[in-house]
């Protein structure tokens, strides 16, 4: 059984870290969508994670990821 539970946050240090993501994955799905045709056409068949507008490209996905947080430290 699945729970979920949706809570209203009001903290204003909460709400700009949210912010802060949003805009993160704004200009990544942007940077992404300007790609595709290279990322298709390079990496089929690989497991992408795009991050800081970059690519990271892997056999897996926590291989993926884990390139993209060293990266990005």
């Amino acid at each position: 059984m699945l729970t979920m539970v949706a809570e209203e946050a009001t903290d204003p240090g909460e709400l700009e870290k949210a912010r802060a993501q949003d805009e993160r994955f704004a200009r990544n799905w942007a940077w992404f969508e300007a790609h595709t045709s290279e990322i298709y056409a390079t990496h089929r068949g690989e497991c992408i994670c795009v991050a800081g507008e970059e690519l990271f490209a892997a056999e897996t996905s926590e291989e993926a990821l884990a390139k993209a947080i060293a990266a990005l430290r």
